[in-house]
C-alpha cells in the first residue's frame, strides 16, 4: 500500500508539470479494475467539477486541478523514498545482494541507502560492503567462511528536488 502511495505521487508530480500524456499511459496499464469498481468509479466522476483531470493507480482514483495550483499552494519538497527487504545466504562468509528497481531509482536519485542486516545463524558477525545502485556484499566478520542465511532491510530517501 505504501508503495503505491509513492507511485500515485510521483504520477501526480506529472501531472502538474506537465507530463499528462506520459501520466495517463502510466495508469492505463498500471490500472486494473473490476466492473463494480469502475461503476463505483463513474459515479463518483460525476459528482467531480468539470474543471478536473482524472488519474486512476490500482483502486486509488485522485481527483487534480486542470490549471496550475495557486502560488499558495505549491509543492514545496518532493522527495522519493525506496525500501527492499528479502533473505540472503552466505557463501564461504560472503554473498552478494541486488536491489529491486525502486530501489535502484532511489539511489540513482541521490540518495544513500541505510542497510541492516541479521545473521540466522551462528557466525562471526556481519558486515556490508561494496554498497553501490545495484546492490551491496556481506560480509563474516574476521574473515570467516560460514554458509548461513541472513536477513536484510534497506531504506533509501532521495535528497529534496523542489524547493
Amino acid at each position: 500500500m505504501k508503495m503505491e502511495r509513492i507511485l500515485t505521487m510521483v504520477l501526480a508530480l506529472f501531472l502538474l508539470f506537465g507530463g499528462v500524456a506520459i501520466a495517463q499511459q502510466a495508469t492505463s496499464e498500471a490500472s486494473k479494475t473490476t466492473s463494480a469498481e469502475r461503476t463505483m468509479q463513474e459515479e463518483t466522476k460525476a459528482e467531480r467539477a468539470p474543471e478536473t483531470q482524472e488519474m486512476n493507480f490500482h483502486t486509488e482514483t485522485i481527483a487534480l486541478p486542470a490549471t496550475p495550483l495557486p502560488k499558495k499552494k505549491e509543492i514545496k519538497k518532493a522527495r522519493f523514498s525506496g525500501m527492499d527487504a528479502g533473505q540472503g545466504r552466505l557463501e564461504n562468509g560472503t554473498a552478494r545482494i541486488e536491489f529491486t528497481g525502486v530501489m535502484s531509482a532511489a539511489i540513482a536519485d541521490g540518495a544513500s541507502p541505510i542497510i541492516t542486516v541479521t545473521p540466522l545463524g551462528n557466525c562471526n558477525g556481519l558486515y556490508i560492503s561494496n554498497i553501490n545502485q545495484k546492490g551491496f556484499t556481506v560480509v563474516e566478520n574476521n574473515e570467516g567462511h560460514s554458509s548461513i542465511e541472513f536477513s536484510w532491510i534497506a531504506v533509501a530517501k532521495s535528497p529534496n528536488k523542489l524547493e
